[in-house]
């Protein structure tokens, strides 16, 4: 039988595709930039290579869902293609806001704008080698590759099976009432020491110890203190805590405790300044402790401390304007991972350092990350990121990389711990239900439910005309602009991405809202028929908290440009900035004749925080420019409690109509006259008003909105066989 050679059909084989400096490989799904090779994994290739297959068209939001993350939740896909994209952006130096690369199609999905290099449909075609002669094979080769098979196949068969019959299970481990939170296992692995805050009205926590899969807890601590952060050392023998003491309005006690698992004797270690986090870890010997600290006329940094009490070591100094926290030994001793929260933006990064000093290595930046919690095999750090209730758990190699969502944790999460052993996870679940209430005027009327849902509902206002409320609500992922009639009945998601405080413009035409959608906070205006958004940031810098001027030609916002948060304002829609305060500004609205600009002050006026805290201050100073001039203050008392915000106030042609969130022995809503410059007492309050800022006032002056929390909590959950 004659031997005939057997040609093999060509192939198409993929090759790197180039755009401006960038040449990306679909093979290997690497991203270069003039050769160099940049960090970029996960989602974020894939959303590229994506849109690289589709050069000028549209990728929808539903294609990506169904390709990238097939049977995500809402949430879930929601947070993760915006993960991608701002990842994807921030590599590629692209904006959102004036794209040269990657679009975005409002309401609709993304399209890659860029020019490729041609590139004959990024493949090239490669001969085929002739397909030498078929021969007679060694059988002896056949067997043995045929043992090998079968072999693998085994191993592959066993494994899978192992797996199998451990599934993770999540289950919960308290349902205490109020607040639970910061779990730290026992070396063992059985019990879980956590704090407890019973009075979700009154902060108020205290370290419980439970077994798994009991009931009982015991409380350790005592109430004459605040006690928090509990850290179970690996020998077992102490746990270390956080203890603070308010002594007066302006003086506090704050040190790092040790005390016994039984609750016994208790020594102060270390007195600490600033040490924000509470946070406290653990060496692997039991020796060392980790916490971070800003002494007196220091700057922030992380220390370590003998549990003989000295000497005290630095090992960290965060730069200044920034701050280091959430101490995390590695499990086997030799490194320290952190958090240092930066100015760009809120976003946080990861470092790990090693224990005997030296220069800190990037691992990860996302915003806001709070505690975190290396895997037992020191391989992966699990931390948490976001706002509570909207917190996540993510993963992300220890050596640095993108960090990527666990998705088994559908819900909110927070506070990660993780067992010696690393077969369990414990974390916070939190439960938050707010809602919006219309409360009459007439003190006789009972308020009534108006917005609701079982997220968050917050930030009510009335268009002009009285017929349509525009809120913020999480109600089906992330926090966005709702409308719905003046009733609250048929509610519809209004903005396309993430959005709060929105505002309509006298004459009803547009909605302008704040919005973090583009890493930095950005405002928007769109059109109140939901046919337009404009987006219109600042580079560099942050715009929050808008509101309109009364002739509608003007938006109020605050802003860190100047290097101070301070009020500004710009024009619609040419968004040319001025500034208006000059002495720190916090949140504005201008009196109704346009005269006037009311706005409050920041406790602290630090550019690099995003969360401000506002003093319970009115002030006001002419529109066109003058001296500034207290008007009057929010609340009637004294009060040491930072937490109570005071930004709930609306001004209307007649005053101001404010909420004093410190009243005794309940919240009361007051109004500010105009003509008499005096404060009256409308109504008292069942709870406190939240969700600032403003308050919404119906246009007849009937009645007010106000978000006020009618649950709140979080509990602990388990997951058994985490891996």
């Amino acid at each position: 039988m004659p031997i005939v050679e057997r040609m093999a059909e060509p192939t198409r084989v993929p090759v790197p595709v180039r755009f401006g400096p960038f040449e990306f490989s679909p093979e290997s799904g690497e991203l270069r930039k003039n050769g160099t090779l940049l960090k970029l994994s996960g989602q974020a290739i894939q959303v590229l290579m994506t849109l690289l297959a589709r050069p000028g068209q549209i990728v929808t939001r539903e294609e990506l869902q169904q390709t990238l993350w097939p049977g995500a939740s809402f949430g879930d896909f929601e947070h993760g293609l915006n993960a991608a994209v701002n990842r994807l952006r921030e590599v590629l130096g692209d904006s959102a806001t004036a794209p040269r690369l990657i679009e975005t199609v409002p309401r609709r999905g993304y399209r890659f704008i860029g020019t490729l290099e041609a590139r004959d449909e990024a493949a090239l075609t490669v001969e085929p080698e002739k397909i030498p002669p078929t021969r007679k094979q060694d059988w002896r080769m056949v067997v043995m590759l045929f043992l090998i098979i079968v072999s693998l196949s085994l191993a592959i068969f066993l494994w899978r099976t192992r797996q199998s019959s451990r599934p993770i299970k999540i289950v919960p481990f308290t349902s205490l009432p109020g607040f639970e939170g910061a779990p730290s296992f026992s070396p063992d692995g059985t019990q879980i020491a956590f704090v407890v805050g019973i009075d979700p009205d009154r902060f108020s926590p205290q370290i419980y110890v439970k077994s798994i899969g009991d009931e009982k807890a015991v409380q350790l601590t005592e109430p004459s203190a605040f006690a928090s952060s509990p850290q179970w050392s690996p020998s077992g023998a102490m746990i270390a805590y956080d203890r603070w003491i308010q002594n007066s309005a302006r003086e506090a006690e704050h040190a790092i405790f040790l005390m016994t698992p039984l609750g016994g004797a208790k020594r102060k270690l270390k007195e600490v300044s600033e040490m924000w986090d509470g946070i406290t870890s653990w060496s692997a010997d039991s020796q060392v402790l980790a916490y971070a600290d800003k002494p007196v006329g220091q700057r922030s940094g992380v220390f370590l401390i003998p549990i003989s009490g000295s000497p005290v070591r630095r090992i960290t100094t965060a730069p200044e304007g920034m701050f280091d926290g959430n101490p995390a030994f590695s499990p086997d001793g030799s490194q320290i991972a952190f958090v240092r929260n930066t100015d760009d933006g809120g976003k946080s990064v990861i470092f790990v350092i090693s224990t005997s000093g030296g220069e800190p290595r990037r691992v990860t930046s996302l915003g806001r990350i709070g505690r975190l919690a290396w895997t037992a095999d020191g391989k992966r750090i699990i931390f948490p990121t976001g706002y509570n209730p909207e917190s996540s758990l993510n993963s992300v190699s220890s050596r640095g990389g993108e960090p990527e969502r666990i998705q088994f944790v559908s819900s909110s999460a927070f506070d990660p711990a993780i067992s010696a052993k690393g077969d369990k996870l414990a974390y916070a679940s939190p439960i938050f239900d707010t809602n919006i209430w219309r409360v009459p005027l007439e003190g006789s009327l009972t308020p009534t439910k108006l917005v609701g849902s079982t997220r968050m509902d917050m930030q009510a206002n009335f268009s002009p005309d009285g017929s349509k409320l525009a809120f913020a609500s999480n109600r089906d992922g992330h926090v966005a602009v709702w409308i719905c009639n003046a009733d609250g009945t048929d509610p519809v998601h209004f903005s396309r991405g993430r959005g709060a405080t929105a505002e309509w413009s006298p004459d009803g035409k547009y909605i302008v809202f704040d919005t973090d959608e583009y890493g930095r906070w950005t405002i928007i205006v769109a059109r109140s028929d939901g046919t337009r958004e404009d987006p219109l940031g600042a580079n560099g810098f942050d715009r929050r908290a808008p509101s309109w001027s009364a002739d509608g030609k003007w938006f109020y916002f605050t802003s860190n440009r100047s290097g101070r948060w301070e009020i500004w304002k710009a024009s619609y829609p040419g968004n040319e900035a001025v500034q208006v305060t000059h002495n720190g500004g916090g949140y504005a609205q201008e009196s109704r004749d346009g005269k006037f600009v009311y706005y409050q002050k920041m406790r602290i006026n630090n550019a690099n925080v995003v969360d401000f805290s506002l003093l319970p201050e009115i002030w006001r100073l002419p529109r066109n420019g003058g001296p500034e001039e207290l008007v009057f203050s929010v609340n009637e008392r004294t009060s040491s409690d930072q937490t109570l915000s005071t930004w709930f106030w609306r001004v209307v042609q007649e005053g101001i109509y404010f909420v004093d969130n410190s009243a005794q022995p309940r919240p009361l809503l007051k109004f500010y006259s105009f003509s008499t410059r005096k404060v009256r007492t409308i109504r008292q309050l069942e709870k406190m008003a939240w969700g600032a800022p403003g308050i919404g006032v119906s246009p007849d002056r009937k009645s007010v909105l106000i978000t006020q929390i009618d649950d709140a909590g979080s509990d602990l959950m388990l997951v058994e066989n985490f891996h």
